[in-house]
């Protein structure tokens, strides 16, 4: 060895993942979970909702339960820091607005619904197996009741 020089330990890490998974669409209030894939330690977590509502929320790696108050794109970030090395990722979420509750009608012994997307029949809060369509005979349910 040279006079004058020192060996000295160098230790090259690789930059931290920050990918992390996001459902896709949801409505307005309702819950998107928000989870980084790949935790571990000594990684400090920044996320950025953008302007959404996160529960636990913090700098974790969640899973986060966010709602957003505004339909529309919204743009999730998040940067993750490891030993000065520092990475981001970012996704995108849709958030719908809510649809408008249907308007129930009944037609002597059919009830109708208003124009949706889908349609699902309920008999006391449960689920009229297979009575998926616009319109709903009130007569087959009649002597369940």
């Amino acid at each position: 060895m040279r006079a004058g020089y020192r060996h000295k330990k160098l230790i090259v890490t690789p930059h931290p993942d920050a990918q992390f998974s996001v459902t896709s669409p949801v409505c307005i209030g309702a819950n998107s979970v928000v989870l980084h894939r790949k935790y571990a330690s000594a990684i400090t977590y920044s996320w950025n909702f953008d302007g959404g509502t996160a529960i636990p929320g913090g700098n974790n790696p969640g899973p986060h339960n966010v709602s957003w108050s505004t339909a529309g794109l919204h743009n999730l970030i998040l940067t993750v820091t490891k030993y000065s090395c520092q990475t981001k990722d970012s996704s995108f979420i849709t958030v719908n607005p809510v649809p408008p509750a249907p308007v129930i009608s009944q037609n002597n012994l059919v009830l109708m619904s208003s124009t949706a997307t889908t349609y699902q029949w309920f008999l006391n809060g449960n689920i009229i197996s297979g009575a998926t369509s616009h319109f709903i005979p009130f007569y087959k349910w009649i002597l369940y009741c």
